[in-house]
């Protein structure tokens, strides 16, 4: 498995991975997989017991980018592809997968998680509604939260940031110590990570 957290506030998205695969002897067999891709103005990041489902997804949005221009990929087509790929795994009761898809839309800020578990498809949408931000966190099967520690101590040092502080560095920071913190915690977890960004630059395209 592995950890993903994203961000989300009214003006930018961040999300971070990590870069660990682990074997079925839950031994490390790749240190620096990016289990993140970065679309127009979104975001997607993966976890799972397997690569394949990542690299179908992967694919499936670099072959539709080419077949109908890579800037037509919006919000709706990205989360149709998403579950189309999903799909395709239902048989295998096995596979557990998370997905987090974060970002603009015509510059409305979105989060869309999908997962599957026991061959069900679970999707959820959050809303930034009056909140200055989101966080979403993926974590590994081998990581227990204890009162969702490293989340609330990421979360009250960007509370106590009034709005000019709240930049993209310091989030990324953040982020970057969070998943230190489940590094250390995990054995399919490392502190190689990999990172992505948007801004919104509220388009009504």
């Amino acid at each position: 498995m592995s950890f993903v957290s994203a961000f989300i506030s009214k003006d930018f998205a961040s999300i971070m991975s990590d870069g660990q695969v682990t074997g079925n002897n839950k031994r490390a067999v790749q240190e620096d997989y990016k289990k993140i891709i970065k679309v127009n103005n979104f975001l997607v990041g993966f976890t799972g017991n397997g690569t394949a489902p990542i690299e179908l997804i992967k694919a499936a949005i670099k072959e539709t980018g080419v077949v109908i221009g890579l800037g037509i990929l919006n919000k709706e087509l990205l989360l149709t592809l998403i579950e189309k790929c999903l799909d395709k795994y239902r048989q295998h009761a096995m596979a557990r997968i998370n997905i987090v898809l974060v970002g603009f839309n015509k510059g409305t800020p979105f989060i869309n998680t999908f997962s599957l578990d026991n061959s069900e498809i679970f999707q959820e949408k959050f809303e930034l509604a009056e909140s200055k931000y989101r966080l979403i966190t993926l974590c590994p099967f081998d990581y227990k939260l204890e009162n969702g520690s490293e989340g609330f101590i990421f979360m009250e040092k960007v509370d106590v940031l009034d709005e000019k502080e709240m930049n993209l560095d310091k989030i990324i920071k953040f982020q970057h110590e969070m998943n230190d913190f489940v590094a250390d915690n995990s054995d399919t977890v490392n502190k190689h990570v990999f990172s992505e960004y948007v801004k919104n630059d509220r388009s009504e395209s």
